[in-house]
Parts: structure tokens; C-alpha cells; sequence
């Protein structure tokens, strides 16, 4: 299997499971986000960027943080973003934008999103913390599945 073939597997997995994606089995990233987004002492103008949003759970606590700024969150599901385009109508959330797109791909030719490097910590610790959060939830439902 190359990289294209997984990267599809992948992304068919979560368009399939993006409707029930924040039902009970994850009700805690909503909360784990709306911590995160307090501990980024954000100024609250930046423009920072959640990379595999999903339904956009970061992305919305962190625009909560950002009255003059903004949060674009990139994911390469569509199923995953058509939810967080959902959920932020329905919170009426302005302030951020969600793009169907590949992390790698994001810095590539073509790209047009252009980040200050001042904001570069924030976002490296907000992605260590979205890496942690699903670390554990991956050794939690290793462990329910045992």
C-alpha cells in the first residue's frame, strides 16, 4: 500500500464515522479543548491555525479566545468538517474557517495561508496537546477493548 492508498483509508474512515464523531465514547473534547485554549494565553488578535480540526471542537474554543483574531482549521475530511461547519453556524461562531485540505500539503506550493511566526509556540504546544489528548484516548480505548 502506498502513502495515497492509507492517506485514502484514512480519510474514508473518518467521513464514515464524522456523524457520530462527537457522540458520548468523546464527549471529554469539548472540555479538554476549552482547556487548551485557556492555557495558550492567546492576546486574542492571532491568527492560528488547528491542523487536523476535525469537528472542530480546538478551533471553536480557541476563536472563543480571539474577539480581534481568527482560527483557521484544516482537515482532510470532508465528513469531519462538514460537522464543524455545522457546529459553528449553529454557535454562530464567525471568527473561524474550515478547509478541506492535507497537513502535509498545507505549506506546499499553492498554498496561500501565511501564518506570523510569532504565533508559531502557541500553535506547536496546541498541536502537542491535540497529539497527547489522542495518545491517550488511544491507550483508553485499547484498554476498554482488552
Amino acid at each position: 500500500m502506498n502513502e495515497q492508498q492509507r492517506k485514502a483509508i484514512i480519510q474514508e474512515t473518518f467521513n464514515t464515522v464524522s456523524s457520530g464523531y462527537d457522540g458520548l465514547p468523546l464527549r471529554f473534547f469539548p472540555e479538554s479543548a476549552g482547556l487548551l485554549a485557556k492555557s495558550l494565553g492567546l492576546r486574542g488578535d492571532e491568527h492560528v491555525l488547528d491542523v487536523a480540526t476535525g469537528t472542530g471542537n480546538a478551533a471553536m474554543a480557541v476563536a472563543d479566545h480571539l474577539p480581534q483574531g481568527r482560527v483557521t482549521g484544516i482537515d482532510f475530511s470532508a465528513g469531519m468538517l462538514e460537522q464543524a461547519r455545522n457546529k459553528a453556524a449553529s454557535r454562530q461562531v464567525r471568527n473561524v474557517e474550515f478547509i478541506e485540505q492535507d497537513m502535509q500539503a498545507h505549506h506546499g506550493a499553492g498554498s496561500t495561508q501565511k501564518f506570523k511566526p510569532h504565533i508559531a509556540q502557541p500553535i506547536f504546544l496546541f498541536l502537542l496537546a491535540k497529539l497527547i489528548a489522542y495518545t491517550i484516548l488511544g491507550f483508553l480505548l485499547g484498554a476498554l477493548g482488552s
